[in-house]
């Protein structure tokens, strides 16, 4: 069970108005920003931002997409989260709402975001994407990821194109040649997506929808996952494909040596199965394609899928 800590902030004048509720939930089917606003009365001129009890930084969230995500994967164990609501145009809870000054270097570059490059501390002279040296770069169309300035746009078509190749989105790295002509990575985990990427800049819109839309997909996927990764299938043979006559028929087939096709598939694969490296491309196909001899099998049973 998960404890979350409501609190919404208003700033009249010289004095912080607050507003405080709690909520309790047992996962991610419970939790949306709608409940939150209601829970708080605040309306949608309030922006959302959240953190879970352990991290420094806060996350704004545009809809139930990434939360959801959030709290099914980076959230599943924890125990409290806090999340704050604040009237658009204010200042994120990584700053507050009345101090001007910079605690830390991540704080001055989310402040920086947007702003003038010169302030900034960045390694690269040349941006990764373009190829331009960033003095002709706009200011506002440049963002900082770590010590790293790239073009926002170029950016998130790079993400894109990295998603559409299959490579994961927290696998995805960034390099750029710095200014002693040596080159630097930097792998976009989840934290360099919250404190960097999805923090004020001109993009950071497009990509906060990006890093949602990407999140909900991850779900999606997953879910439809979970459906073929049936508990109750036998060598990855489930009832999403084939009958349990059907199962039953292929896996007690008779093989040359006498044994079924489930007992030779026991022996051949026991090391994988203890070791949970099983691989039903890798593994287990050439066995199926060698126990069980598509062209006599599947004539008598019409059956046209093995996996």
């Amino acid at each position: 069970m998960t404890l979350i800590n409501l609190l919404s902030e208003t700033r009249i004048g010289f004095e912080t108005i607050t507003n405080t509720s709690t909520l309790t939930t047992n996962g991610f089917e419970d939790v949306n920003v709608k409940a939150f606003r209601t829970l708080l009365n605040v309306n949608y001129d309030y922006v959302c931002w959240i953190r879970e009890s352990t991290e420094k930084y806060w996350l704004r969230i545009l809809d139930d997409r990434l939360l959801k995500f959030l709290f099914s994967t980076y959230y599943i164990n924890s125990e409290h989260i806090f999340v704050v609501f604040r009237p658009k145009g204010q200042p994120s809870p990584n700053t507050s709402l009345s101090d001007t000054s910079f605690s830390n270097e991540v704080d001055a570059i989310a402040s920086f975001q947007g702003l003038s490059l010169s302030t900034a501390s960045v390694d690269n002279e040349i941006e990764p994407f373009t190829q331009t040296s960033l003095k002709e770069l706009n200011p506002s169309e440049v963002m900082t990821i770590k010590n790293i300035a790239v073009n926002w746009s170029s950016f998130s078509d790079f993400i894109t194109s990295k998603l559409g190749e299959g490579v994961s989105l927290f696998n995805i790295s960034l390099s750029a040649e710095m200014r002693n002509r040596e080159f630097a990575t930097i792998q976009l985990t989840h934290p360099i997506w919250t404190h960097y990427i999805l923090r004020e800049n001109k993009g950071a819109d497009d990509l906060l929808e990006l890093f949602a839309s990407t999140c909900e997909k991850i779900m999606s996927y997953e879910i439809e996952l979970k459906k073929l990764g049936n508990p109750t299938a036998k060598f990855f043979f489930s009832d999403v494909y084939f009958s349990e006559e059907e199962i039953e028929y292929l896996l007690n087939f008779p093989t040359t040596s006498g044994l079924p096709v489930s007992r030779l598939l026991e022996v051949a694969l026991s090391d994988k199965m203890d070791s949970y490296q099983l691989c039903s491309s890798y593994d287990l196909a050439p066995l199926y394609n060698k126990y069980l001899t598509c062209e006599r099998v599947f004539k008598k049973k019409k059956i046209s899928r093995i996996i």
